[in-house]
């Protein structure tokens, strides 16, 4: 017996289409204090790096934890996730973040608990779990600079293999 091994990293998964994509729920946006084009969850998929959800900070100042939650459209059994920060701010990047799928929004299983790096670089993991959702919950439980606040420029989720 011969065991075949093929080392894989994470970029070779391949991003899911985000174009019918939407915004689920969200616990806190901030309308105003980013100006015109930032601070709403929308931003979190709308393949601009130079935009961003921000949660509230100018009229309130809602403490963590905070989350996003993306309708994906459809279930789609999932791999990985990629996060992309705020390219212009440190204080406030998500540090500590749990992700969850679900099929009816109601319903949720932890497929990742997870530290991230406080960088603008795109990081890219595998889930702890794979299993398929139809949405996506990113819950973030606290943040660089121990801010109450948190921002996110782009999410991605993968599936299968390049090859």
């Amino acid at each position: 017996f011969y065991v075949v091994s093929i080392r894989r990293d994470v970029s070779d998964y391949t991003d899911f289409d985000r174009a019918n994509w939407t915004i689920a729920d969200f616990d806190s946006q901030e309308p105003t204090g980013e100006g015109a084009d930032n601070g709403h969850a929308v931003n979190a998929i709308d393949n601009n790096p130079n935009t961003y959800w921000h949660t509230q900070w100018q009229a309130a100042q809602p403490g963590l934890p905070h989350y996003i939650v993306v309708d994906m459209g459809e279930s789609k059994f999932v791999h990985g996730i990629r996060f992309l920060d705020r390219q212009d701010q440190n204080d406030g990047k998500p540090q500590n973040v749990q992700v969850f799928l679900s099929d009816d929004n109601k319903n949720w299983q932890l497929v990742l608990t997870t530290e991230l790096a406080n960088t603008t670089a795109l990081q890219q993991l595998l889930m702890d779990k794979f299993t398929s959702g139809r949405y996506v919950k990113v819950l973030v439980t606290s943040t660089y600079g121990a801010k109450f606040y948190t921002h996110l420029a782009e999410l991605y989720l993968f599936e299968t293999l390049k090859y």
